[in-house]
Parts: structure tokens; C-alpha cells; sequence
């Protein structure tokens, strides 16, 4: 595709049916984590619905919770002429099975391939581009590191293409490891839980690089370095600190963090930290307008831990010297 070409694509804006994001141009890959059934409908039925509106090839990879025949059956209730979009082959809702693992395993060439050759399908068609989304609930542990690879690779091509995607994930099944080899391979994160729907805008879909290695940089450099670590491994302890102040959304911690230490930790640090303290029980989040606040759930927990952390940090002043 020429640069021209791409250029024009960007400007092009397209409705995801989803309200939090609204409309996005060609080449937007979302991820979305999910606890039930009721959560994929939710978002994946009006994605589907404003695409087959609006001239778009539609295709479904389906897996549990929601398998072929229950995707179909959620999409049929809320649109009327669905079977006429199918019979004319506007829309494809097809199991893991005949996709993901076609050949008997996940191959990442064959299924990105296999993507670009749809999109060019559609294109030939008549069809504006490709919508689509797929459910990895179906994926196994020795192929996530493969899989997390196929994403990246996504991720760095995908803008160059008249696509838009959403790839879901289970989050019981995904730790904090997983929510962050996830979310920094997309461009936004969506995250559905008891009802709640969230966003996160990725901001640190490229990890730093140029780390400082030892004798190769001046000591201030270094000292800063040791600082930021320092500071990350410490993140749960300060996220406590900030919300036993006041309640507060992630983007507003992020910020706060960003203004006290001088360190920008994005989402992908933040909110799995945010996740592991509410399954602890010492966080809420309830829903304020369009975002989610964090507030202390469990006080008496919490002042003890900060009260322990306190005490560390007298012992550690006391064996360096300073009162």
C-alpha cells in the first residue's frame, strides 16, 4: 500500500458501537478482557451490528464461552436481517477450530496471512474493510509465548490495513504477567467486569529501550535507574499510600505517581497492580461516570501494611546512619 494511500486510510473514521471509544480510523487493534458470556455480548454484538451497517466484512472467531451458535443466536436478537447479511457472505462467524488451529496448531504466518487475504477479499468485493475479532479461550499455555508474538506482529502492521480488531481474552485465566504481555501488543484495552466496562490507552506499547548497562553510562544516570526501579517494585505500596488520601480513578493515579516521583508508569504497570489489590480485598472500584474509581476497601488491613513499611523504613534509615 502506498504511503498516499495510508495516509488517506488514517483520516477515514469508523463507529466501533462501542460508546467508550467511539470512532476510530482503519488499523485500531483493541483487546478486551472478559469474565462471562454476557460480557463478549455486550461488546462484540453492536461491534458487529454498526460494521454490517456500514459496508463492513464482518468475521466472528468464536470460542467458549460463547461458541458458534450462541455468537449467532446474541447477534440475531438485535439484528433483523442477519441471516440476509450471511446469505450474501457480509458476515463469517466461525469456531477456534476452523481458524486459529485450522492445521491441527497455531501457526502465527499462516493465521496473519490468512487475515490480510480476507481483508483483501472484501476489498475486492465492494466492501469498505474487515472487522473482526477473535476469543482466545481456546489457548493453551505452550502456545502463549507465540501467541504474544503473533500479537506484536498485529500490532505492527495492522495500521498499514482496512482493519479493525478486538481480541478478547478471559481475564480469570490471565494473571498479571498476562494482562501486560497483552495490553502493550494493542492500542487500547477494554476490561468488562461485573457489569463495568473500562478503558485503558496504551501507553507504553514500546518498552524502553537503551537500558544502562554497568560502566557504560555516568553514575547519575545509573542512580536515576536504580531510583525507577526501585520505585516500580514499590508501586502496590505507594497506590495504597495515594488512595488511603482519597479515592481515585487509574488515570489519576498515574498521573499522581508521575508527579510525585517523576516516573511515568502507564497502564499496563498500573492497573494489574490495581487488579491484584481488589482480589486481596483491600481495594474497591465502583463505577463513576465513564471511568472506574479505586478506594480503599479494607482500612484496617491497609493501615497495617503502611504501618509496617513505615517501621521497614525507619530500620533502614537507622542502619544507614540518619535519624
Amino acid at each position: 500500500m502506498k504511503d498516499k494511500e495510508i495516509e488517506e486510510k488514517s483520516d477515514e473514521l469508523r463507529k466501533t458501537g462501542i460508546d467508550l471509544i467511539g470512532d476510530v480510523p482503519w488499523g485500531m487493534h483493541i483487546c478486551y478482557f472478559y469474565q462471562t458470556k454476557e460480557d463478549l455480548i455486550d461488546i462484540l454484538v453492536p461491534y458487529f451490528k454498526i460494521g454490517l451497517e456500514n459496508n463492513e466484512f464482518c468475521v466472528w472467531i468464536t470460542s467458549e464461552p460463547l461458541k458458534t451458535e450462541g455468537a449467532r443466536a446474541a447477534l440475531n436478537k438485535e439484528i433483523k436481517d442477519l441471516d440476509e447479511y450471511i446469505r450474501r457472505g457480509q458476515i463469517e462467524i466461525l469456531d477456534y477450530s476452523q481458524w486459529y488451529t485450522k492445521s491441527g496448531k497455531f501457526e502465527a504466518d499462516n493465521i496473519l496471512s490468512s487475515w490480510v487475504e480476507k481483508e483483501k477479499q472484501a476489498l475486492k468485493k465492494g466492501f469498505d474493510g474487515l472487522r473482526l475479532t477473535g476469543n482466545t479461550f481456546w489457548l493453551e499455555k505452550k502456545d502463549w509465548k507465540d501467541f504474544v508474538n503473533y500479537e506484536k506482529t498485529v500490532n505492527n502492521v495492522i495500521n498499514k490495513h482496512k482493519m479493525l480488531a478486538i481480541c478478547s481474552y478471559p481475564l480469570d485465566k490471565c494473571g498479571a504477567s498476562e494482562i501486560v504481555d497483552v495490553t502493550i501488543n494493542h492500542q487500547f484495552a477494554l476490561i468488562g467486569r461485573e457489569g463495568k466496562l473500562e478503558i485503558i490507552e496504551n501507553t507504553e506499547c514500546k518498552k524502553a529501550e537503551g537500558k544502562i548497562k554497568f560502566g557504560g553510562e555516568k553514575m547519575k544516570d545509573y542512580e536515576k535507574e536504580f531510583r525507577k526501579n526501585f520505585i516500580k517494585k514499590s508501586l502496590n505500596v505507594i497506590i495504597l499510600m495515594l488512595l488511603n488520601q482519597r479515592s481515585m480513578s487509574g488515570f489519576e493515579l498515574i498521573k499522581q505517581i508521575n508527579e510525585e516521583f517523576g516516573f511515568l508508569f502507564g497502564s499496563s504497570t498500573i492497573y494489574p497492580i490495581l487488579y491484584s489489590l481488589e482480589d486481596y480485598g483491600l481495594l474497591s472500584s465502583i463505577k463513576n461516570g465513564k471511568s472506574i474509581e479505586y478506594r480503599i476497601r479494607d482500612r484496617k488491613k491497609v493501615h497495617k501494611i503502611l504501618y509496617h513499611y513505615f517501621e521497614l523504613r525507619k530500620t533502614l534509615k537507622k542502619m544507614m546512619g540518619k535519624k
